[in-house]
């Protein structure tokens, strides 16, 4: 379904939005009538919207015009399943309250319950908890009991029976964060979980933060994009990352190297966690085109490759450099990363060994290197 959006946004919209509560008697003189309503209706109709999103963010000044508002929610639910069909929606966004005050509420509460019981549905602010979702699924069964006693329309429930009405109730998601429930960005589907083993439903707002989140650049929308909905499995990289590194960001790398997992090549390799194996030129600005990209998971990741030195190389004194590219991704590209290199003898016993530490990556690709200096006395 696909809803249109009504909204009014802080002082400047106040005078506008008494205007839409405009009220006239029916020219029969049976029933109070929202004109401005009813232009909604009709440019859901033209247009085939499947209903309205209403989005009241500023002052209504009065529990009296919080009560107009109330009834023109009735109102305009019961004209657009009339005009749009039964199952059309008008939802309510979690802005003013009962006493016309702009305050959000993050959940269904004796606040704003009166327009949840005038509208289809109620979309929660987004900084709720896992105690707050479940007085939501409680309240909501509740006031869908006793639909005669709290001035729900017969028409605006008739698509929601009682024993599934609580899914009327949309938890706010945001994608960009601001104190949403599980922080948001690549970590969204934490609350629509959360939400969902509630038995409520949930509403995303901001899924473009995977394209506006890189200041409108386009590389790598693709892989965040793809990573957002479908989350990332498949091969590892040879990044060992931190498991004490405090924020769970993804990152990127290359390698020359296809990984040989059936032990038929020189490279042995191990990993735990996810991280997804690109095709070549799909990452964002990866130094090396002929190199492959990857990019980690949400969780942890950790990853060892063992390669032998070619005999041919070593000599009574001779330097062995390693190197890797990586680089954070956005929004907040300040993700952690930590290498850790050992050189070994035949018997696998560690001669030199380099630890990065745990670093802050950036935007743009680091290339992380090191020389161990080989001698006889090694």
């Amino acid at each position: 379904q696909v809803l249109g959006t009504f909204i009014t946004e802080w002082e400047a919209s106040i005078p506008d939005c008494l205007l839409f509560l405009e009220e006239k008697v029916s020219s029969d003189g049976s029933e109070v009538v929202y004109p401005n309503a009813d232009l909604l209706v009709k440019v859901a109709k033209f247009y085939g919207f499947d209903g309205w999103l209403i989005n009241i963010e500023c002052s209504l000044e009065s529990p009296e015009n919080a009560s107009k508002m109330e009834n023109c929610m009735r109102y305009l639910t019961n004209a657009m399943k009339l005009e749009c069909g039964a199952d059309s929606l008008v939802v309510w966004y979690d802005s003013v309250t009962t006493e016309g005050t702009l305050q959000w509420q993050n959940e269904l509460n004796e606040h704003n319950a009166p327009f949840f019981s005038a509208s289809s549905g109620i979309f929660t602010n987004y900084q709720w908890t896992d105690n707050t979702s479940r007085l939501c699924y409680q309240r909501a069964r509740d006031l869908l009991g006793n639909n005669s006693n709290k001035g729900m329309d017969s028409q605006a429930s008739s698509s929601s029976s009682s024993s599934h009405g609580n899914r009327r109730v949309y938890m706010g998601v945001d994608v960009w964060g601001r104190g949403t429930y599980g922080g948001g960005g690549f970590n969204s589907h934490t609350a629509l979980k959360a939400s969902d083993e509630a038995h409520l439903s949930a509403a995303i707002f901001g899924n473009a933060w995977t394209q506006e989140g890189r200041n409108g650049g386009r590389l790598g929308f693709d892989i965040c994009e793809n990573r957002f909905w479908e989350g990332t499995q498949g091969r590892l990289l040879h990044y060992r990352i931190s498991p004490q590194a405090q924020r769970s960001g993804a990152f990127f790398g290359s390698s020359n190297d296809k990984d040989d997992d059936d032990g038929s090549g020189e490279a042995k390799t191990k990993a735990t966690g996810d991280w997804k194996w690109l095709e070549k030129e799909s990452g964002p600005g990866v130094p090396d085109k002929d190199q492959r990209a990857l990019i980690a998971s949400h969780m942890w990741c950790e990853r060892e490759e063992e390669r032998p030195v070619p005999v041919g190389l070593l000599g009574p004194s001779c330097r062995v450099e390693v190197g890797v590219w990586y680089a954070g991704t956005p929004p907040n590209t300040a993700d952690l990363y930590h290498l850790t290199v050992e050189l070994r003898d035949l018997q696998h016993k560690p001669l030199m060994s380099y630890d990065s530490g745990v670093l802050t990556a950036s935007g743009e690709w680091t290339f992380l290197t090191y020389t161990f200096l080989v001698t006889d006395s090694a």
